[in-house]
């Protein structure tokens, strides 16, 4: 009985020898590549949710657009919560390299419309358009 039952020597041996050999194995470049563009992709969504706030007292009296002010930064974040749950499934299903390129795609879109934007109604939709970039 005693003999199938190992010691917490052993098991801390075992353990060990585990993280050693994994951590003797390197990640390839790819690995690196694909870690920081994520970051970067999460880094500009969460800088683009946040920054507008700092310039929007311009944008609003170039825009004439005063009333609406408050709905500029929000028209995101209300817009962000309503489709998060319904992004996550469908990466489930898709896959997350095509929901990927395609906020990507969304984010470069949006931003366009942005700067383009004559009105502040137009600016609050340009805005929506982000949305999927989460």
């Amino acid at each position: 009985m005693s003999g199938s039952v190992a010691s917490p020597a052993e098991h801390a041996g075992a353990r060990s020898s585990i993280t050693n050999d994994q951590a003797a194995q390197k990640h390839p470049w790819r690995f690196w590549a694909i870690t920081i563009a994520l970051s970067l992709t999460g880094l500009l969504s969460t800088i683009e949710g946040t920054i507008i706030t700092s310039a929007l007292p311009t944008i609003t009296k170039a825009l004439g657009g005063s009333s609406a002010y408050i709905w500029v930064p929000n028209a995101y974040f209300l817009a962000s919560l309503a489709i998060l749950p319904l992004v996550a499934q469908a990466s489930d299903i898709f896959g997350r390299r095509p929901l990927l390129l395609m906020a990507v795609a969304l984010f470069i879109l949006g931003s366009g419309l942005c700067g383009g934007a004559t009105s502040m109604r137009m600016l609050i939709a340009a805005r929506t358009v982000y949305v999927s970039n989460i």
